[in-house]
């Protein structure tokens, strides 16, 4: 019983994947090339994720120094009370938007990792030693 689920367990695997992987014939294995293209994509794309948000970063916080320059040279408490309102509203931008970035950035770099474990895990397979045929036929 145990060796019939074995065996039913095996094939369905082999079904699956299909024996290209363990053959070789229409699907190339993955290089190591393959993962230094996805280590510079990751690259690439998170510094063009942080680019985007610094231009946004810089300006909000070009806007804070006039607030707080305006701070310290008004004397009319109306005017103060409205730039601590508006330094505040900024603050609160400032740390939404670095907060999606560092969102942003994770993501990519989950989606990036997931793609190395696939590489990692074709790789493995493609290794005669792990062909479910050649496991098999030694049975």
């Amino acid at each position: 019983m145990k060796l019939r689920i074995k065996y039913s367990l095996l094939i369905t695997f082999y079904v699956v994947l299909g024996s290209s992987i363990c053959s070789g014939t229409t699907m190339n294995p993955p290089t190591d090339d393959d993962i230094e293209i996805i280590l510079e994509e990751l690259v690439v794309a998170c510094s063009d994720v942080r680019a985007s948000y610094a231009a946004d970063h810089q300006e909000i916080e070009i806007q804070l120094a006039e607030i707080k320059l305006g701070l310290y040279t008004s004397t009319n408490r109306d005017v103060k009370i409205d730039l601590l309102l508006k330094k505040d509203s900024l603050t609160t931008i400032l740390e939404t938007n670095k907060a999606f970035e560092l969102t942003e950035l994770s993501k990519i770099r989950y989606l990036k990792g997931l793609q190395i474990i696939k590489i990692l895990y074709e790789k493995t397979l493609s290794r005669p030693s792990f062909c479910i045929s050649k496991y098999v036929e030694r049975n």
